[in-house]
Formats: structure tokens, sequence, C-alpha cells
């Protein structure tokens, strides 16, 4: 059986004229739930962090004013571990810790947790609340759950679906590359 996972930007906000200190606060949310199985995991969390590393994604991310970014995984209810407090990437090597600590980051949870999106969405909101000041807020959660075209929020919010846990990195790329290239047009301008 093939699963669908879907990348979901769920939250897309875009703040004030006040400058800010960066374009995007960027979550990374990664579901280690029940369905998702070691190898799964293991899959996800490489994938993520190879998107990162592509050339199109990491030249968005270090092109024009820097990129804050955060990840952690979940589950169940207020069940979620932080991999990365909120980092501002500037240059390459920046950008290929954060990869390499993600990649690396062992599976928190026993597995045994059902799948709780709400409560994975306001731990990222409290993330977001202690952020960097950015010119935008964004929340990409990693699910499996079926119900994840029913999490978008903000004019910009949108879904990829992976064909499956080996198609995550791609899908991953395809992603950010989309969610990046519009805030660089926007630096731009």
């Amino acid at each position: 059986m093939l699963c669908a996972f879907r990348l979901v930007l769920v939250w897309g906000l875009t703040a004030g004229a006040a400058p800010a200190a960066c374009r995007i606060a960027l979550v990374l949310a990664l579901d280690v739930s029940a369905s998702v199985d070691d190898e799964e995991y293991r899959l996800q969390a490489e994938g993520t962090a190879a998107a990162l590393l592509s050339p199109k994604v990491s030249q968005a991310i270090l092109d024009g004013n820097p990129v804050a970014l955060a990840a952690f995984t979940w589950s169940g209810q207020d069940e979620h571990a932080l991999v990365a407090d909120w980092v501002v990437i500037q240059t390459q090597a920046s950008l290929e810790v954060l990869a390499a600590q993600l990649a690396a980051f062992p599976r928190p949870m026993d597995g045994r947790r059902r799948t709780a999106t709400g409560s994975a969405l306001l731990f990222a909101r409290v993330l977001l609340d202690r952020a960097p000041a950015c010119d935008r807020q964004v929340i990409d959660l990693a699910t499996d759950g079926a119900k994840g075209e029913k999490l978008l929020h903000g004019p910009d919010a949108f879904v990829e679906q992976a064909e499956g846990y080996t198609d995550f990195a791609r899908t991953m790329t395809r992603k950010l590359e989309r969610e990046l290239q519009g805030v660089l047009m926007g630096a731009l301008q």
C-alpha cells in the first residue's frame, strides 16, 4: 500500500511594514506518530535535510535577507521534541549544520501516539511567537494523516503531496522552492 504523505503550508502570515531581521521565519514540523515507522521517519528527516541543501533551496535561503528556521517532531497530544530552536541562516555552513542536525535527530517518540495535529500547530504557534522579527511566518507541517488538506490558513497556504516516503525529499524540495521563491521575488522588488 502506498501512503500519501502531505506537506502542508499551514500558516502563511505577512508581517507589518516595519523592517525585519529576516525574510521568513519557517517552522518545520515532522510527524512521528504511530503511523510513521522508524524507516519512514528516517526518510522524512533525511529528506528534509536534503531538501534544505538542494541547490535551488539553499540559494533561495542564502540570497537576500536571512531566513530563520526552527524544527520539531510531533505526534500525540503535547508530544513534541525540539530538533532545532531558531537559527538565523546567513551562511552555507550554518545551513549545513542545521541540515545535519535534522538528518541525525533520533526519533524521540515511542511510536504509540495518535496523530494530534492541533497540538502540533499550537506548539508551532508558540515557536513563531518567539521567532526573530521576520517579514513572514510559515509553518510547514508534514503528516501522513488524511485531514492535511483541512489545515490550510492564509492566502499563500498550499499542500504538496508525496507519493510515499521515498518521494519525501523531492516533494519537500519542491515545496521549499515554491515558498522561498515567492519570498525571494518579493525581496527583489
